[in-house]
This record gives C-alpha cells, structure tokens and sequence, in this order.
C-alpha cells in the first residue's frame, strides 16, 4: 500500500562565465499510498457529545486523540486503512502508536482538520497558587522529583553539561515563559524556582502582571508521541508543544519505521528536541515547523532515503545556551549517520547552535536553495562523512562565532553556486583531524575518511572584515592537491590576506600560485554596502512565542 517516487538532487546555476553547471544524484522514496483509506474516525474535545467509548462518528466523536488512534489502529492491523480527523483543540495527553510486526501495511493518517489549531500539549493548567505576604511570588506545591537529567551513554569526559542544562521543568505564564533559575537567591521578575527538598515551586511574574489572575500552564509530559516500528503512517496539520522532555530526547520520537510523511506540523517550545527520527527509512517531511525547543529542532540517526522540503528548524537550542552548551549534540537540525538524502528550501535562522550539523557516516546527501543566518556556531557543519555531500544555491550569512560552511574528515564535497558572507570565523573551513575511522551502518565496512576531493566553484564569497576568513585550512597536501577551486567571486571591503593556510595568511595571487586553482575568479575590493548581503527573511528575523 506504498508507491514509489524518484527523488532527484539537481540544481541548475550559472558560473562566472555565464555557463550551466549540473549536479545531479538520484534515489527513489516510498511514499503512502493515502487513496487506500477506506475509514475516518473523528475526535473533538471540544464537543459535549464526544466519547471515547463510542465509534468517532463526526456526530459523537472520540473525546481524547490517544483513544481515537488506537481505535484506528485496530482497523489499521486488520488491513484497513484508516484516517483520524482531529478537530481543534489543545489535546493535554501523550500518544503511542505501538509496533505492528505482523499487521497488515495499511496507511494510519493522523490529521487536524485546520492545520495549526490542533494542539498536543505537555502541559496542564494548575491553579491553587499562593502569594508569599509582602511580595508579589506566588507558591504552590511541587509534587515531583525529576532532579538532574544523567549523562546520556559515552557523553560523560567527553562535554560538560551544567545544572540548568540537565533539567526539565517548563513553566508559562499567559502563554509566555518563565525563566528557570536554580537559587531562590536568583528569582527575578518573570522567573520561578523549584525545591525538591520541600518539594515546592515559587514563581515572580513580571512586573504588572498578577499571577492569581493568570492562567499557569506547567509542563509535565514527555514524550508527546511516540512511533516504533510502523510502516505508512501520516502526521499533518499537527503542533506539538511544551513537552517536558529532558536531554537528550524529543517530543516526538519515530524509531524503526518506514513509509513516513510529516506534513505541515509543528514542534515548538519543547524542553529537549522537537522531533527525532531513529533508525527509520523512507521518510518525507515537507512545510514543517520545529523552533523554538530547547534543544535541536529535529534529530535523526541511521536514516535511509529521505527527502526533508520546505521546513523551517529556526531559534533552537534556547535551553542549552542557558549553559553555554551549543556543540557536541545539538543543532537546528543534527543528523547523523544518514544515507541518500535531499533537503531542500530549507530554513535556518538564529540557532544558538550550528543551524545544519551532518554527523558522522553521511553518503549521498544534497543541501539546495536553502537560507542559513544568525546562527551562533557554523551555518553547516559536515563531520567524518564518506560523502559525497553538495551544497548548491543557498545562502550562508551572519554566523556570530562559526563558518559558513565548515568540514571535518570529509570527501566528495561540493560548494556551488552559493552565497557565503559576514561569517565570523571563516566562510568555507576546513577542520579536523588528518584522517578518522568511520564505519558504514548498513554495510559494517570501515575505512579512514579525511579531508579531500572539495569542489568550491561558482560562489559569492564575502567579508567585511579583515578578520573574516574566505578559506581555512591546514596546510595538507592531500586537500590542497585534490580540491578543484574556480569561477568564484570573492568579494571583500579590505585588501588583507584572505587565505589561512596553516599557520600563515595568503593573498588571492599567493594562493593561485601555490595550489593553481581559481585562476578565473575574481576579487573586485568593494565598499561595504555592497556585502550586505542578508536577505530580508533573514534580516527581520526574531525569535517567535508560543
């Protein structure tokens, strides 16, 4: 109950010559076969009528999601495929769709019916609050014992998570966030603090704003939906928000699974990622939404064919900048260990994290016409990979302390018909070590990976400032001899040395004499105004609210 679709990695640019350029790579995805439903179940908690023990009639629809997809799945295990039409409403309630290893593949559509107005929440309502005499903090008892989240496996040596990164607890105020602080020495005006010994939580709202006339939303569900080992499933027109989900987890997990569409959700304001895919194959995720969270906004770790359209992973990792952890396992999007793959009109802005992380055993990945800006670390980052690896047509500006494009132990890269500019560290970076092992998942072949066979061709490449380098890289030879450089515009306010090269600093003539490559690019010395090169998506960009 599948069909198949042909996924082509293609971009078509124009060089400085004016001449067509074509990369091209191409793999076929499955896709669900949705004109095979034959029942549709409905919920509404909204509904006065509605009842979970009754059939999900649009007349007496099923009171709570949870109830209404195990219904459908019921008739999904008998060949049926079904589809939930969820009406609007905040759904305070965790899902599980458990595995079906012997059912029948038929399609299980989970669809609100105005996407955007279908919530699934982690957190409840709580009344019952006490104001502390002579201030304006209010209490109220606390009646759980989460502590600090533990290390995760191997991570313990390896990075450094501080206290306020290793907790969970999520409090809004009129739908806007308190901030969390671990001494009650700390509270501030819109903030709250939580003992565990007297197991209760204080809360200051902000200034003019009276916290028994408020609604208090506290979060204190995770995961909010959980998948494994299921085959043609839909999500779409869903919003998934406020789970309390610690590090280094997700509101929504999908494991072991294949035939998967994620269409037009949304994962934002939770505590850890918004959705991670593990395991799994086959995957489409178009015109989604995961921002705001606290950790990535979507995670994935040995993935087959996937194809990630028109998604936004934007002001993400909101809880580990609290302290200062933005690297080792956090982005907008971090995936690892991922095998063919087209992600496309993709957006990144303002992370407080790398915006595109490729993690690791990455083969046969495109990057094209996406947006990344204002992210705090690299724009994309591209870690021990076999590749090969492009990134064609997009916009790479702003980064506060990172690359535009940054590779570490990588072959097979190309860097085409981009916009690089204004990064601190450097617009294209090489990085790492001389050569690391790397082991192909599906195959179990290991081999060393390093640094080489780069192609940077038919780029805009600017700076402003003579601190911002247009190419770093240490001084190897296999790098150097290998890469193929040409048809670039590096454009530049200053006339310092633009090139790193080892320990030293090189000028365009330097550089085409020592390696013989970009000897048709050129260097026009431009006045500032001229590198503005952020788009205005970019440049009126600010950080949403739930």
């Amino acid at each position: 109950m599948a069909s198949v679709v042909a996924v082509t990695q293609a971009s078509l640019y124009a060089d400085a010559r004016g001449a067509a350029m074509l990369t091209d790579a191409s793999f076929s995805i499955a896709t669900v076969a949705e004109d095979s439903i034959i029942r549709t179940v409905y919920v509404d908690n909204t509904n006065p009528e509605a009842s979970d023990a009754g059939l999900g009639t649009p007349e007496i629809p099923f009171q709570s999601l949870s109830a209404a997809v195990q219904f459908a799945d019921q008739h999904v295990r008998a060949g049926i495929g079904t589809r939930v039409i969820v009406r609007p409403g905040i759904y305070r309630e965790r899902v599980t769709v458990a595995p079906a290893e012997n059912a029948a593949a038929a399609p299980l559509v989970i669809e609100g019916e105005q996407p955007g107005t279908v919530v699934i929440s982690g957190a409840d309502i709580w009344k019952g609050w006490q104001r502390i005499p002579g201030t304006n903090t209010c209490r109220h008892d606390w009646p759980y014992r989460w502590g600090y989240v533990p290390y995760p496996a191997k991570w313990r040596g390896q990075v450094v998570l501080k206290p306020i990164v290793r907790r969970r607890e999520m409090i809004l105020l009129n739908g806007a966030f308190l901030d969390q602080v671990l001494s009650p020495r700390q509270l501030h005006p819109g903030s709250f603090y939580i003992s565990e010994e007297t197991q209760t939580i204080r809360a200051e709202p902000p200034r003019g704003v009276d916290l028994l006339a408020s609604t208090v939303e506290v979060s204190v569900r995770s995961p909010l939906f959980q998948v494994s080992g299921r085959t043609n499933l839909v999500l779409r027109g869903l919003v998934f928000r406020q789970a309390n989900t610690a590090l280094p987890d997700a509101a929504v997990e999908i494991a072991d699974s294949s035939i998967v569409l994620i269409e037009n959700c949304e994962f934002s304001w939770n505590n850890g990622d918004g959705l991670d895919l593990l395991t799994s194959h086959d995957i489409t995720i178009k015109k989604s939404r995961a921002v705001n969270n606290g950790n990535s906004g979507i995670g994935g770790y040995e993935l087959r064919n996937v194809l990630l359209d028109s998604n936004d992973t934007s002001s993400n990792n909101w809880r580990g900048v609290k302290g200062d952890y933005t690297g080792w396992g956090v982005a907008g999007m971090k995936l690892c260990r991922i095998h063919n793959a087209l992600i496309q009109r993709h957006l990144a802005l303002g992370n407080r994290a790398r915006g595109l992380w490729l993690d690791f055993d990455v083969i046969n990945v495109t990057i094209q016409d996406a947006e990344f800006a204002q992210n705090l670390r690299d724009h994309v980052f591209v870690e021990a990979s076999q590749g090969p690896v492009s990134i064609l047509n997009s916009y790479l500006g702003g980064s506060e302390t990172g690359a535009g494009f940054s590779g570490a132990n990588s072959h097979d890269i190309t860097i085409s018909g981009n916009t690089l500019c204004n990064n601190a560290l450097a617009q294209v970076q090489v990085t790492g070590d001389e050569d690391r092992s790397v082991t192909n998942w599906e195959t179990k072949t290991t081999f060393n990976v390093r640094s080489e066979r780069w192609t940077v061709s038919g780029n805009t490449i600017g700076r402003r400032h003579s601190s911002e380098t247009w190419l770093q890289t240490p001084h190897w030879p296999w790098f150097l001899r290998s890469l193929e450089s040409n048809w670039n515009i590096w454009s530049s306010s200053v006339t310092s040395l633009p090139f790193a090269v080892g320990r030293r600093s090189w000028s365009l003539t330097h550089w085409r004499d020592a390696t013989g490559q970009d000897a048709e690019s050129t260097m026009p010395i431009v006045a500032p105004p001229s590198l503005e090169f952020l788009r205005p998506t970019a440049a009126a960009y600010v950080q949403r609210e739930p």
